[in-house]
């Protein structure tokens, strides 16, 4: 099973590549309405050179998440590094990163599909711009898996269409990575985490709109993401399965809560976020009133979470 949301996103590079440079410069310019970093090369050497750098040699999850050898297959342990996600957050270069390529299926000194094959990031997607004529070409390189998506640049809504796939393409890039991520998921695991479920999918896309949230990371194995706007304000989508309410209210802790708290989380009107940073250990109860957030229920086929945004002004 593949989890219904990337794991992990930040906006990335669209490179457009070819020769026409009228064509290439009106493509940006419309393009640059709603991505922020776009990249146009009118030398395809040049575009395979800036490609191929800026392909990662060490990805996101290497450094933020890391599995015990002797339990990645037996437990399926999953450790989260918080320094490391939040270096990387705040790290200018990820942008830079490369998502999406644009080519132009015609170039006098080598073809959009001769490019693509050049691609040395195999997660890189691929959309080649054809002319009528070209068609059954890009059909077949569609079909040997050498481009993700090909467009006619004569169609009335090619523009719309670009875009689309672009936004989609970004979406799928991260998916992909975020597989590395899935491998250590058990079945009950998957049963148990949020995002391998579609009921999490469109309320973390609610939670995207209203919160205009531009780029989020996994913070923990069974859910939570911290999250940034475009703007670098953050916060964190805390997440806690109902179940895991009831340890809480049996602990040693809960003694010195205030009555009020303790309603509150058995009533599963709120949660308790305390998990900042790498301390994760329960919180003395008389304090609980500093970590508790209004949540909201999200029922999935298998369990039922508390889910609130906590603004990181609080």
């Amino acid at each position: 099973m593949k989890s219904c949301v990337p794991l992990f996103y930040h906006p990335t590079t669209v490179l457009l590549a070819g020769d026409n440079v009228e064509f290439l410069e009106t493509l940006k310019v419309f393009l640059s309405d709603s991505f922020d970093h776009v990249l146009k090369k009118e030398c395809p050497f040049k575009a395979l050179e800036i490609l191929n750098k800026t392909s990662f040699k060490k990805r996101f999850y290497e450094d933020c998440f890391y599995y015990p050898e002797e339990e990645k297959y037996e437990n399926h342990s999953l450790s989260v590094n918080f320094s490391n996600i939040h270096k990387e957050a705040y790290n200018p270069d990820r942008f830079k990163e490369i998502s999406t390529v644009v080519v132009d299926c015609c170039m006098p000194t080598i073809s959009g599909i001769e490019f693509c094959q050049q691609i040395a990031n195999p997660y890189v997607k691929k959309i080649l711009l054809i002319n009528e004529v070209d068609e059954r070409t890009a059909i077949d390189a569609f079909n040997q898996g050498l481009i993700d998506a090909y467009i006619k640049k004569q169609q009335s809504d090619f523009s719309e269409i670009l875009e689309k796939l672009l936004r989609k393409f970004q979406k799928t890039y991260f998916s992909h990575h975020s597989r590395k991520i899935e491998a250590v998921f058990s079945p009950e695991d998957q049963e148990n985490a949020p995002f391998f479920s579609y009921e999490f999918k469109n309320y973390f896309h609610k939670v995207c709109e209203s919160q205009k949230i531009t780029e989020y990371y996994l913070l923990e194995k069974m859910g939570s993401f911290l999250c940034f706007d475009a703007n670098g304000n953050h916060g964190v989508l805390a997440i806690t399965a109902t179940d895991e309410i009831i340890p809480i209210l049996e602990s040693k802790e809960a003694e010195s809560a205030d009555p009020k708290v303790i309603e509150c989380l058995k009533n599963e009107t709120h949660l308790l976020y305390y998990k900042q940073d790498q301390n994760i250990a329960l919180p003395p109860g008389y304090v609980w009133k500093n970590y508790l957030f209004e949540a909201e229920l999200l029922k999935t086929q298998d369990k039922t979470f508390l889910c609130s945004f906590v603004q990181a002004s609080r």
